[in-house]
């Protein structure tokens, strides 16, 4: 249906609207979580952002979830986790202009941000990544809310990538 949709929108709105590249990134994200069909799936997010900057800049909200999103999968999938932290570097502080920094937005761009710069070894930047992660989605989310539960999951993974297993076992 998703390329069904993305055939009519070129047909009737041209190569360049802002409905295709929605749903350019809905595409992308069943490929990846769904049907395991990841360079497409880095195809499609790298054209919806393409096209949303062209149109929007590379300022707006709607672009920056995309780039959030393109993001962990680079770090996650891909295992390209320096150009998955340069895409949620773009986007968080777009994100931390237009949302609260408890928000489920900005509390996913930084855990994400984390997971990418402890794979890249930098543990200090991931270290305050996380535990500001922890801190706002305890208080904007609550301390059972699944993003804080994955941030302490991400703090383990961080301290025992950077063989610190006491503050590790804190988080547990």
């Amino acid at each position: 249906l998703y390329r069904e949709a993305m055939n009519i929108y070129r047909e009737s709105l041209g190569p360049e609207s802002g409905h295709l590249a929605n749903t350019m990134v809905n595409l992308a994200i069943l490929l990846e979580e769904e049907l395991n069909e990841y360079d497409e799936a880095e195809l499609l997010y790298e054209g919806a952002i393409r096209i949303g900057e062209s149109l929007y800049s590379d300022e707006n909200v709607i672009v920056a979830g995309w780039r959030r999103a393109y993001g962990g999968f680079l770090c996650v999938v891909q295992e390209k986790s320096a150009d998955g932290a340069t895409q949620i570097r773009a986007a968080l502080p777009i994100l931390e202009r237009e949302y609260s920094p408890g928000s489920e937005q900005v509390v996913a761009a930084r855990s994400m941000l984390g997971y990418c710069l402890t794979d890249l070894g930098e543990f200090e930047q991931a270290e305050e990544q996380l535990l500001r992660t922890l801190y706002d989605s305890q208080s904007g989310l609550g301390p059972d809310h699944s993003r804080t539960q994955q941030a302490r999951e991400r703090l383990v993974r961080l301290y025992e990538a950077w063989e610190r297993p006491e503050q590790a076992d804190e988080y547990r």
